[in-house]
């Protein structure tokens, strides 16, 4: 128990310094900071993310409305200048943020910005807490511990150039090493924690869909094909069992307050088909359609550019005689847009499947080569070390699960920045292990 917390506070007092140095990083070197950006990547210094317009409206309708996850939104009729509300499943499924965002913006006024940064950096500043407490318990050698913490500055300085729905996928890689060093081969350390995860990432998928459920992949493998600190195959299975029991509390949290939303404001004479026929789960077919334009002279003149793809699903509602083509934007994200880009993708995919396939080999390409500067000494260290390929295999399913949305739409790192934490992760274990062997 003392060792635990030991353990604690050492990853307490370098989170702080660490939050310290970026502070006055900050302050010193903000305008050199701002150089690095790359627009082109969407990588820019305390990040803003496209979103920051849903935001908006969502803690306006939050203020206004006095209804959680209720947008304000301004459109002109006749000539007139007219706002209504919709409901936020109308712009995307990343509702935890549209949830939380707003209720922290409370603090501030109804101020969007800061609100914005109070939940991210915060949940960055939890990461790289969680992060280092695992490296503390599971490093043994100073070198690779000097390494691991090196690697997890500069990551942490890196997310703060994406920040978003995106680092909800730090989060959820932190919080499961978080996880694994405080069972301490105890089950009922194992059931508490998997609890404690299982909550936390079902919190991580609503905030960015499915970036929690790499880590159920990897922690369910994980607990199957290695007999994690000697403990009972009952005990691992029930910890599977609750993990992704309690990952569908915030699924099911959020359908429930979308209900209760409902409820009140069709009581209040709000027309029920505004409440109807959004998209209820990822905006999948759009990015997915978009994505067969990672190379700007593509034969098909696609641009990955939203809207290029409204302007193609448009098109096709006229031609079906569909009434809604007119309303494709990221605020009003109809089901029918989705069907109509997906029809033309494969059209495009039975025309032409090679085009579709050495687009999906470049871009996975592109992705591995990102991934491995995370991973960069893990290299050197997985060939010395060859660790068993029980061990490996979940890592190596995660990291490939985690690269989907990179590669089925466009290799942008934040997209797989989760592959880039356990590219970290694993590059910090392996080399400990190198390390150890090579002063055994």
């Amino acid at each position: 128990m003392k060792m635990l917390n030991n353990t604690y506070i050492k990853a307490l007092i370098t989170t702080v310094l660490t939050v310290v140095f970026l502070w006055l990083l900050h302050l010193t070197a903000e305008p050199f900071l701002k150089n690095l950006d790359q627009p082109n990547l969407h990588l820019r210094y305390m990040n803003k993310g496209y979103r920051i317009a849903h935001y908006t409206h969502a803690v306006c309708g939050l203020q206004q409305g006095d209804l959680p996850l209720l947008q304000c939104v301004d459109y002109v009729r006749d000539g007139k200048q007219l706002s209504t509300y919709l409901p936020m499943e109308a712009a995307g499924d990343d509702l935890g943020a549209y949830l939380i965002i707003p209720y922290v913006s409370k603090l501030f006024d109804y101020q969007v910005l800061p609100a914005y940064y109070a939940t991210f950096l915060s949940i960055v500043c939890i990461s790289f807490f969680c992060f280092s407490f695992f490296f503390f318990s599971e490093l043994r050698t100073r070198k690779a511990l000097l390494f691991a913490h090196i690697s997890l500055l500069i990551f942490t300085l890196f997310s703060i150039y994406i920040l978003d729905v995106y680092v909800a996928g730090v989060l959820s890689v932190a919080i499961t090493c978080f996880a694994y060093s405080n069972i301490r081969s105890k089950s009922r350390n194992l059931i508490i924690m998997a609890i404690v995860a299982g909550l936390i990432l079902g919190i991580c998928n609503s905030i960015r869909l499915h970036t929690g459920t790499g880590m159920l992949i990897l922690s369910s493998c994980f607990l199957l094909l290695v007999r994690v600190q000697n403990l009972k195959l009952g005990a691992r299975v029930l910890a599977i069992l609750l993990l992704f029991l309690t990952s569908n509390v915030s699924k099911f949290s959020i359908n429930s307050i979308i209900d209760s939303r409902n409820e009140i404001m069709l009581s209040k004479g709000f027309d029920p088909t505004m409440l109807e026929k959004f998209v209820d789960s990822h905006i999948v077919w759009h990015g997915i359609y978009l994505g067969l334009g990672y190379e700007a002279d593509n034969p098909y003149g696609i641009k990955w550019l939203d809207s290029h793809g409204y302007s193609v699903g448009k098109k096709m509602a006229e031609t079906k005689g569909q009434t809604s083509g007119h309303n494709y934007n990221p605020l009003n994200m109809r089901t029918d847009y989705e069907q109509n880009i997906k029809e033309r993708y494969f059209q495009i995919l039975k025309a032409d499947p090679w085009f579709v396939i050495r687009t999906y080999l470049k871009k996975s390409w592109s992705c591995f080569w990102k991934f491995l500067i995370f991973f960069n000494l893990g290299i050197i260290s997985l060939f010395l070390v060859k660790p068993k390929w029980r061990k490996m295999l979940p890592f190596g399913l995660t990291i490939c699960f985690y690269f989907l949305p990179g590669i089925v739409t466009y290799p942008y790192i934040m997209y797989f920045i989760s592959s880039c934490a356990l590219g970290i992760i694993l590059s910090s274990v392996l080399f400990d292990q190198m390390q150890s062997r090579k002063f055994a």
